[in-house]
């Protein structure tokens, strides 16, 4: 059996999130897939000085009902614009969202691509 991926899908078009704060992704339709590959694009006005963003996936079965711990957590110190591709296990879920916290010390536009691997 081959992997198959399916055609990226944008779960977040250039949300602002200003310092110290956080804004959450579209649902994503993980169904049937083995692994989810995400490609984050933070873009800064002003390079932050301090600080880092978390990225953290959070899935539901029902598209309503969210897990309270996330199912997988990216940490990274930007200081410049900067690009995040990560992939993770989804077996067994059916909806993931990203959640973006900033807690650098610049507001950030945020854009995250989805895309699903299955067999």
């Amino acid at each position: 059996m081959a992997l198959t991926k399916s055609t990226q899908t944008t779960i977040m078009n250039a949300q602002s999130v200003t310092a110290d704060s956080s804004a959450t992704s579209s649902s994503y339709d993980v169904t049937g897939a083995i692994a989810a590959g995400f490609d984050v694009f933070l873009d800064y006005s002003s390079d932050p000085t301090s600080g880092n963003i978390t990225l953290n996936v959070y899935s539901s079965q029902d598209n309503t009902n969210w897990s309270d711990i996330p199912s997988y957590v990216v940490d990274v110190t930007p200081s410049t614009d900067t690009r995040i591709v990560f992939s993770c296990d989804v077996i067994g879920d059916k909806y993931l969202t990203v959640e973006v916290v900033n807690n650098t010390d610049q507001d950030v536009t945020a854009t995250i691509k989805a895309i699903n691997t299955s067999i």
